[in-house]
């Protein structure tokens, strides 16, 4: 079994920004991780209709982008001397986005913050999906509502018998080993059998010393019709049943695969993952 050596915390300019970094530096510690900060606001590289309007707005857009920085290094320095956790700080100077998810795959571990969709104005592009698809590492998110600074003592994991299910449950393996309580949810249609994959594994998690629960929920049942009229509506009841079951277990951690296809294609799993992103009320770790 792997662990979690190198941890990746992306910054950006918003209000939430020293919560994200803190759970980071709460996480970094569980593992006895190295943890490292990336400012990820790039500068302001936009034209206008005139050279002199472009130039004196690339020119404000950069004091901004400095600033930022500054702060970014003044909020890492303060983070690590409250928690007592070193925390390296990539230089932000110039790194595009494409170099955002690169840096992402050199480390064990990502956490970044959700976006509250309240926030004006929007501190950065939101880039949870290009991170869940493109990254190839597993990501912590933290609910913009905040109140954690450290999670992993009672954890849910949502399980479907799929390959991005399988990597969520591997990834979660070096949290479930230093966890109170475990527990393994299946949810399926009113109308099916079953889910018998569940006893194989709770016999994968015993043979890592890891002692588990397992629960089976009964989930809508929609039609084929439904489903290619509004797949997001038998999404979002599914989500809403793993976040709620996630509440009335005192869950602090949620462990999940996130599907990415095209919405022709998302007919149950895929829209879960969306209205998680959208909706999460304690921190969630996705694979894909």
């Amino acid at each position: 079994m792997y662990d979690i050596a190198r941890t990746l915390v992306l910054i950006d300019d918003s209000t939430h920004a020293r919560e994200t970094l803190e759970l980071a530096a709460g996480t970094a510690a569980r593992f006895d991780a190295r943890l490292t900060a990336l400012y990820t606001v790039s500068p302001f590289a936009g034209t206008y209709l005139t050279p002199e309007i472009s130039a004196a707005v690339v020119e404000i857009a950069r004091e901004q982008f400095a600033a930022g920085c500054e702060r970014t290094r003044q909020m890492v320095e303060e983070v690590a001397r409250q928690s007592g956790q070193a925390i390296d700080l990539i230089d932000p100077n110039g790194v595009p986005q494409v170099d955002v998810i690169q840096r992402c795959r050199y480390a064990d571990l990502v956490v970044v913050g959700q976006r509250d969709p309240a926030e004006n104005p929007k501190p950065r592009p939101n880039m949870s999906t290009r991170l869940l698809l493109m990254a190839g590492r597993p990501l912590l998110f933290m609910p913009y509502a905040g109140g954690f600074r450290e999670c992993g003592k009672r954890i849910l994991v949502a399980w479907s018998d799929t390959r991005e299910s399988a990597r969520a449950l591997h990834d979660a393996l070096p949290w479930m080993k230093r966890a109170e309580h475990v527990e393994i949810a299946a949810f399926r249609p009113v109308d099916t059998d079953v889910d018998a994959s569940l006893d194989s594994v709770l016999e994968l998690l015993e043979s890592h010393g890891i002692a588990a629960t397992a629960s089976q929920h009964a989930g809508p049942s929609p039609t084929i019709t439904e489903r290619l009229i509004a797949p997001a509506s038998v999404d979002a009841s599914i989500a809403e049943m793993l976040l709620s079951l996630a509440a009335d277990r005192n869950a602090d951690l949620v462990a999940m695969g996130g599907y990415g296809h095209s919405r022709a294609v998302e007919f149950v799993l895929g829209g879960v993952t969306r209205t998680v992103l959208q909706s999460m009320t304690v921190p969630v770790l996705m694979s894909h």
